[in-house]
């Protein structure tokens, strides 16, 4: 049972690549230039606004409609160095979706242990979504999926196509 479950799960993963977000990160992959050694980064942004925002919480500053703001300003900062410093041909950030993910479904103690985000951490990441894509960055997640399973997908359409995936 358990193993026809994770089939399930699995090819549910594979059919979320329709949706239009999707075809457009795919882009992060292949382009009709595709040459072999290209480079492609894929980066889970949940934990990278979570890190910020819990390294400046003491330090909470907000945008004009009152809305704290330090995880964003501290995530981006963290995005623009890697844009900075790394060398790559395609990128893209992945983030977890609001809400249950297909495991939660599978097993119902999964992620129980865990509190829930604070509201002002929460509020955060629809801004650090739009930050990534103002910065040019394709910005990916999709409803019932976690951010690692994302990028485990797109990480191997990347190396399919020939790319080393950072």
């Amino acid at each position: 049972m358990a193993t026809k479950r994770g089939i399930k799960c699995f090819q549910k993963l594979y059919t979320f690549q329709r949706s239009t977000k999707e075809r457009q990160a795919r882009r992060l992959c292949t382009d009709s230039n595709t040459k072999k050694n290209k480079q492609t980064v894929l980066l889970d942004g949940t934990p990278m606004v979570c890190r910020a925002y819990y390294g400046l919480r003491h330090a909470i500053p907000t945008n004009w409609s009152g809305i704290p703001i330090a995880g964003v300003f501290s995530y981006l900062k963290m995005l623009l160095k890697i844009m900075k410093e790394w060398q790559y041909d395609y990128i893209g950030v992945c983030f977890d979706s609001a809400g249950p993910t297909f495991r939660a479904e599978m097993m119902e103690t999964y992620k129980k242990n865990r509190s829930a985000l604070p509201k002002e951490l929460s509020r955060q990441f629809p801004i650090a979504r739009q930050g990534t894509e103002a910065f040019g960055v394709a910005c990916i997640s999709e409803k019932g999926y976690e951010a690692d399973d994302i990028i485990a997908t797109y990480s191997s359409w990347a190396i399919n196509e020939g790319h080393t995936v950072l």
